[in-house]
């Protein structure tokens, strides 16, 4: 009983930690790293790329391997103990050990592991650029959900309104106060609220589905996320957008990634041209064999057949259907190829922060004109709504003024957010992906 009691606690415990409901910014970030797709290809790309590096490095190493050969030999034979052909059945065992290491080759296995070493930093960089990137995503999707409930929390506002001021007409009209007319204006007001509020449910139902997807993790309704944007009016973003640039220059994963790959295909050159030098090697072998045919016991026999040998071997190339010249022509157009990369991304940069601060600098000129207009048409609404509860506005001009105020109060929420969307994208840019 002991025992089951122990086993039922530890499944609680394992249920409890095992359903998050409730996320800050930084989990619902720190969720999608581990969780993504292709971070996570990207994790076993790294990985196969720093095996190939140190393989490079391994390279240098001398191959030594070990051979043994047993057979069973009838008729004219070579006795492998005597050399002497022998006409007999006889069972026979050749047994070697040999070793070699490159001493010269151009310098390929040295030019060869500075390139796999470019190509592994160029897949780290590759890495970081994919959690940069998720990371981006996940603060863009978290603000737009954001500013989806705001949106929401501001129409259940507008239909609250809505909905004192039909109990009120309701009483004016039970009296004979007001015609009919009246009070059917602003019910049908309220219906407009109500169906604003089901679909902006629905709208922020969809962008927390799309925060799990980034997440990687199943959507549940019962889910909480922690507000991390305060209320306070905003203030003007400034930026310089030629310091940006240079900042994002040397910190921005994916230039770092094509001046990687450019470096690794100098590397390459050298490589191909090693082929044009010849290559030196020392090799070593050590030798002995058993055979029945003789009349020494097994391991006499072992000891007395060793040999040795130790041999220095030149290969130098003369001819190779050009091969080595084709490569190397390849190697030198795969440099171009990467500079030109390396050029294409640096200028895709600078455009990018240019238009990416053009848009912060619009957006938060955008904000400006709606808190400003959002302010006057508050006063304008609190005069209207004064007239209309004393009678003296039609129910009419009170809607309009009402509508009007409504549809600023949600521009100005949108244009909030939009800003602080731009804003993070800006920083996004230099390296600033979470404050």
């Amino acid at each position: 009983m002991k025992k089951f009691f122990i086993t039922v606690l530890m499944l609680n415990v394992i249920v409890v930690f095992g359903q998050q409901k409730f996320f800050t910014l930084q989990q619902c970030i720190d969720t999608a790293l581990k969780n993504n797709l292709l971070i996570n290809q990207g994790i076993y790309r790294l990985e196969y790329s720093e095996l190939d590096w140190k393989q490079s490095k391994l390279n240098k190493l001398p191959n030594i391997n070990a051979h043994n050969q047993h057979s069973n030999n009838q008729g004219r034979s070579i006795d492998p103990s005597t050399n002497a052909y022998v006409a007999q059945r006889f069972s026979s065992a050749n047994y070697s050990l040999n070793g070699e290491v490159i001493l010269f080759q151009g310098l390929t296995l040295s030019n060869l592991v500075r390139q796999r070493s470019m190509d592994y930093e160029a897949a780290k960089m590759d890495l970081q650029q994919q959690k940069d990137n998720i990371t981006i995503h996940v603060i863009l999707a978290y603000l737009q959900m954001m500013n989806t409930e705001d949106m929401l929390i501001q129409l259940q506002s507008q239909s609250d309104l809505s909905q004192k001021q039909v109990e009120r007409l309701n009483i004016l009209n039970d009296k004979g106060a007001i015609a009919p007319a009246v009070l059917y204006d602003v019910q049908g007001q309220l219906a407009n609220d109500q169906v604003a509020i089901i679909n902006t449910k629905n709208a922020l139902g969809n962008l927390r589905i799309a925060l799990c997807r980034l997440m990687g993790i199943p959507y549940e309704k019962d889910m909480e996320f922690k507000r991390e944007i305060s209320g306070a009016i905003l203030n003007e973003y400034n930026g310089n957008t030629q310091a940006a640039y240079e900042t994002a220059l040397n910190n921005f994963a994916k230039v770092k990634a094509a001046e990687y790959r450019r470096r690794s295909a100098e590397e390459a050159i050298k490589v191909a041209k090693g082929s044009l030098f010849p290559t030196l090697k020392f090799g070593t072998g050590f030798y002995s064999n058993y055979s029945t045919a003789s009349q020494g016991k097994y391991f006499n026999q072992l000891n007395n057949n060793i040999s040795s040998a130790f041999a220095l071997t030149l290969h130098v190339p003369v001819f190779n259907s050009f091969r080595v010249r084709k490569d190397i022509k390849k190697a030198k157009i795969d440099l171009k190829d990467y500079t030109l990369q390396k050029t294409a991304v640096k200028t895709e940069l600078q455009q990018d922060i240019e238009e990416a601060y053009n848009n912060v600098t619009g957006a938060f000129e955008r904000y400006e004109a709606l808190l400003q207009q959002f302010n006057y048409l508050s006063l304008s609404f609190k005069a209207a709504e004064a007239k209309f509860n004393v009678g003296q506005g039609t129910s009419i001009d009170y809607l309009i003024v009402k509508n009007n105020l409504d549809k600023a109060a949600i521009n100005l929420i949108s244009a909030k957010y939009d800003y602080l969307l731009r804003v993070k994208i800006y920083e996004y840019y230099q390296g600033i992906t979470y404050q």
